[in-house]
C-alpha cells in the first residue's frame, strides 16, 4: 500500500517544528541552566516526546495549568493524560523525570551517615518523597550507633491521609534488630505541621515500643517545600521522641490530657 503524500500544510508544520526543536537544542547547549526559565526547560524535554504540536505552547499550557514546573512533574499520570498533546509515551516520560531525580539523590546521599539530629534525618529521608503528590510513609531503622540499617516502605496514602500500621513498625524493628527508629511521612498538598492525629499516633507508638527497648528518635513530616520535625513540637517531650529537647519533668507530658484540658478551659 502506497504511503499518503503529506500536504503542503503538513510539510510546513513539520519544517516549523524541526526548526523550533533545533533552536531549543542550541539554546540549551549555549545557555547556563540557571538562566533558562521553566517553560524553556520543559519545552526542550517535550520536543522529544510531543508529536504534531507546538511543544513551546504545550510547555506553557502545562505550567499555567499546574502552577509551576515542579507541580507538572509531581502531577499524576492520569492527570497528565487529560491533555490531548500528551500521548502515553510523553506522559510516562514526564513521570520518569522525578524518578530519575530520586535515583540520583539516593545515589549521592552518604551511605554511612550517623543520624544525630532532626536535620540529619531530614537530609537522609528527603529523596524518598521526591516526585509524589500523595501521602507516603517510610520507616528509617537505626543501630545503637545511630547508623542507618535500612529504610522500609510502610504505606501509600489515599488523597491526603496515610495509615501507619503499628504492628508493621514493631515487626520491622525487631526483625532488623533496630533499637532506634525514625518515622517519616508526607503532606504533599498541605502544610508540614503535624495534625493532632499525627501527635497522638506518635505518642502511642512510642509507648508501645518503649518496653521492647526501642526508641523513636523523631517523626518527620515532608510537605512540598518544607519539613517539620515532630520532636521539636511544643507538646512532645524527650520521653516520647529522643530528639526532643529536655523539658521540665513536672510538665504534663500526656498529649491527649493536655488537649482535653485546653478544650475544657475554652468551654468554661
Amino acid at each position: 500500500m502506497a504511503r499518503r503524500e503529506k500536504t503542503p500544510e503538513e510539510l510546513r508544520q513539520e519544517a516549523y517544528y524541526k526548526d523550533l526543536k533545533q533552536q531549543l537544542r542550541e539554546k540549551f547547549r549555549t545557555t547556563p541552566v540557571d538562566q533558562l526559565n521553566d517553560a524553556d526547560l520543559l519545552a526542550i524535554f517535550l520536543s522529544y516526546s510531543v508529536k504534531k504540536y507546538d511543544f513551546v505552547e504545550a510547555a506553557n499550557i502545562l505550567i499555567d495549568h499546574y502552577g509551576s514546573f515542579r507541580n507538572v512533574l509531581d502531577a499524576r499520570y492520569d492527570s497528565l493524560r487529560q491533555f490531548p498533546f500528551l500521548q502515553q509515551n510523553a506522559a510516562l516520560a514526564l513521570k520518569a523525570i522525578p524518578a530519575l531525580c530520586k535515583k540520583m539523590l539516593l545515589e549521592i546521599r552518604p551511605k554511612r551517615k550517623q543520624i544525630k539530629s532532626p536535620e540529619d534525618a531530614q537530609i537522609y529521608m528527603y529523596p524518598y518523597f521526591v516526585g509524589y503528590n500523595y501521602e507516603q510513609a517510610f520507616l528509617l531503622l537505626l543501630n545503637d550507633r545511630d547508623y542507618p540499617i535500612d529504610v522500609v516502605f510502610l504505606a501509600d496514602g489515599s488523597g491526603d491521609d496515610v495509615y501507619i500500621d503499628q504492628k508493621k513498625v514493631v515487626r520491622e524493628a525487631l526483625m532488623h534488630k533496630s533499637t532506634k527508629i525514625i518515622l517519616a511521612h508526607s503532606h504533599p498538598a498541605g502544610s508540614a505541621s503535624p495534625s493532632y492525629a499525627d501527635l497522638i499516633a506518635t505518642q502511642k507508638l512510642s509507648d508501645l515500643l518503649a518496653p521492647m527497648g526501642i526508641r523513636i528518635m523523631d517523626h518527620l513530616i515532608f510537605a512540598a517545600r518544607s519539613c517539620c520535625s515532630i520532636s521539636q513540637h511544643e507538646d512532645i517531650t524527650d520521653d516520647i521522641l529522643a530528639f526532643s529537647p529536655r523539658q521540665d519533668p513536672k510538665k504534663n507530658r500526656n498529649i491527649e490530657g493536655k488537649q482535653q484540658k485546653t478544650a475544657m478551659q475554652k468551654k468554661n
